[in-house]
């Protein structure tokens, strides 16, 4: 920075400075006598005479005393003042913390005009302190966030923040991360019926009904390839959320609703804790075919389920062959809850390629997650050789 100084050229009468004049002591500047040669004119002509030089002379002093102030020129200084912005996030998972009192209480250094400043966390987490202080310096003191209730406030000592004087100047505080309590779950879409396809790409609403509060209170998530989704509303209290899971599954099904799902928070940073949610109703049935001439199991025999009442399946036409075994799972995804009413048709294979029906099944939907149940022994004409 120029060093300051200031200089008033004398007014009244006075011997007009001459080609050899010394400039005032101190100052450092040399009178520079240009010359220029007019075209036709044979003699040099002073280009600077008289009171000029001292006009140039006292432009300059002006221009270089401004350069001494910081806050000379366009975009004046204000008085000294306090101007910082910071951010506060949650420790774990890293999560803007919104609505966080933020205080800072002098402890040292320049005096402020309110000696305590105070702002509050938006959205995003940033907050911003500003006031005025009575002189241009350093002040020190305390760093004071205080979360929503019941979490304790944390105090930071010694911090430590400059003044500054160029209007809307911010300068940063940086990042401070709390320790809040949080969810840590991960939902697991399968569905009920084997041989269904991943549940990905699912639509997952959760809707608060009870228990601590959280933010949002309702939200949706996507469920990945593997059928996963996450589960971490945010909250600033320790506790259990209560909700209900609404599961939009692609058509031809209808949404499905898991009820009175419990929550709990942790503090400590952990693996998401996997919550496995059957989705859909299910028809876990399956039967054991033999041949009727050795008693041996049917294996390969083709097998379909004809729908001929009650509530709807998907696919219409339930087809499946028998394993090595004989068994045959009668496990068609029903659309809707209630009983299902049909037949079992039997297609042996050639040469005989006769067809056996089995009427009369009646198959009730479940809602939970039993293993399956077992329609009986069904024998078929024939034998493995016939």
């Amino acid at each position: 920075m120029l060093p300051c100084f200031s200089y008033s050229p004398r007014s009244g009468a006075g011997p007009a400075p001459g080609p050899h004049a010394s400039t005032p002591r101190g100052l450092g500047l040399r009178f520079v006598r240009f010359r220029i040669r007019p075209r036709g004119v044979g003699a040099d002509r002073p280009l600077l005479r008289n009171g000029m030089m001292l006009r140039w002379l006292s432009l300059l002093l002006l221009v270089l005393s401004a350069a001494c102030d910081p806050c000379a020129g366009i975009g004046a200084c204000a008085e000294p003042q306090l101007r910082y912005t910071g951010v506060v996030t949650t420790l774990f998972p890293d999560y803007p913390a919104r609505d966080v009192r933020v205080e800072f209480v002098r402890r040292g250094g320049v005096g402020l005009e309110d000696a305590k400043l105070t702002a509050v966390s938006d959205s995003a987490g940033v907050f911003v302190l500003e006031g005025r202080a009575q002189d241009e310096g350093k002040v020190t003191g305390d760093l004071v966030f205080y979360p929503p209730t019941p979490i304790a406030p944390v105090t930071i000592t010694g911090v430590e923040m400059s003044t500054a004087r160029a209007p809307g100047e911010l300068r940063r505080l940086g990042t401070w991360m709390i320790q809040y309590p949080f969810f840590a779950y991960k939902g697991v879409l399968f569905h009920r019926n084997d041989g269904q396809p991943p549940a990905k790409g699912i639509e997952v609403e959760f809707r608060r009904t009870g228990g601590i509060p959280i933010y949002p209170d309702t939200f949706t998530v996507l469920s990945d390839e593997r059928g996963r989704f996450d589960l971490r509303p945010k909250t600033s209290v320790s506790g259990e959320v209560v909700g209900d899971v609404t599961v939009h599954l692609l058509p031809p099904y209808q949404p499905y609703v898991v009820r009175g799902l419990r929550l709990s928070t942790f503090t400590i940073p952990r693996i998401d804790s996997l919550i496995p949610l059957p989705i859909g109703y299910g028809l876990p049935y399956s039967a054991l075919l033999s041949w009727e001439v050795g008693g041996r199991p049917a294996a390969g025999v083709e097998v379909e389920f004809r729908r001929t009442g009650g509530v709807r399946i998907y696919p219409e036409r339930f087809v499946t062959r028998a394993d090595a075994f004989g068994t045959v799972l009668l496990n068609p995804a029903p659309l809707e809850s209630g009983e299902l009413v049909g037949e079992v048709v039997v297609r042996l294979p050639a040469p005989r390629g006769e067809v056996v029906v089995i009427p009369g099944l009646r198959l009730r939907t479940v809602e939970d997650s039993r293993p399956t149940q077992f329609l009986g022994f069904f024998r078929v004409p024939g034998g493995p050789d016939a």
